[in-house]
């Protein structure tokens, strides 16, 4: 699930994923996110924004520790702000720099699907 509001972003991770041959959810905020994953959704992984409207990634983190579902799901935060990658490894998920590398992308993907494995 790629949780973004930028069109430009979401473009390019989804283009990327999706020529890598991953499907991909695009959902614009927090609250539609976790609204899905409250009603089963379960993916692979998430890519999650932080800047969002209506509730933001770190919100959505805090939600998901109450959300059975979203429990083994690894988390991935997608920011420009560079000083937040100690903050995301406190709270147990990984973390990529905007903008985004497409080597980046798919060796954060890759590790993941490894840690899971």
């Amino acid at each position: 699930m790629l949780v973004e509001d930028d069109p430009d972003c979401l473009e390019t991770m989804a283009d990327v994923l999706v020529r890598d041959g991953h499907e991909v959810v695009a959902v614009p905020d927090g609250i539609e996110a976790l609204e899905r994953l409250q009603k089963g959704f379960a993916p692979d992984l998430i890519l999650l924004d932080l800047m969002l409207p209506k509730m933001d990634g770190w919100q959505f983190l805090r939600e998901c520790i109450d959300e059975p579902t979203a429990a083994n799901i690894p988390v991935v935060v997608v920011s420009g702000e560079a000083n937040l990658r100690k903050r995301a490894a406190q709270l147990g998920v990984d973390y990529l720099e905007k903008p985004i590398s497409i080597e980046q992308l798919r060796s954060i993907i890759a590790r993941t699907r490894a840690d899971v494995s």
